[in-house]
């Protein structure tokens, strides 16, 4: 195993060396989830729903599905990016672009998801028997996303194989 001066070099010189791909895939959700913050202010401010606490019928027609589908939709953002960056640092060398990145991590999105659920009712679970076993599996399941993305494998797999990394 390298000494950790030597990985901090390393990752320091992928870094600068993807520096501009690296901010294109964290800006990316970013400005689309600012977009859709200002849409939803638009709803918010067309409606009226600003000139006061009593909201009128028609008001919670346009509110409500609005901002579950502004909610959903910034989930799926969410969940892009990080897919996107995790594909990204997996597969460094046939990196083919944003929009093919989106591509290639499209069908992983409901692995990903999967095996994060999974781990985060694991470690809820452990919180709350006591904090001592939710912090264990908290570092037990600490590489299931990079799993989920890097190997391909879901669910149990992914939280499994994490396990033995630890």
């Amino acid at each position: 195993m390298p000494n950790p001066f030597a990985l901090l070099a390393r990752s320091w010189k992928t870094y600068w060396s993807h520096f501009l791909t690296l901010l294109k895939l964290v800006l990316a959700p970013l400005v689309l989830t600012l977009l859709l913050v200002g849409i939803i202010a638009v709803i918010v401010v067309a409606t009226g729903a600003l000139q006061g606490i009593n909201f009128s019928s028609l008001q919670l027609v346009i509110l409500i599905p609005a901002l579950v589908a502004a909610a959903v939709f910034a989930t799926i953002i969410s969940l892009f990016g990080r897919t996107s960056l995790l594909y990204f640092l997996s597969h460094q060398q046939e990196y083919p672009g944003l929009i093919s990145t989106y591509r290639h991590v499209w069908p992983l999105l409901g692995k990903f998801l999967l095996a994060q659920a999974l781990a985060g009712i694991f470690i809820l679970g452990g919180l709350i028997l006591l904090i001592i076993p939710g912090l264990i599996l908290t570092v037990r399941y600490i590489f299931v996303p990079f799993i989920v993305i890097g190997e391909g494998k879901s669910g149990r797999q992914a939280l499994a194989q994490s396990s033995s990394y630890v």
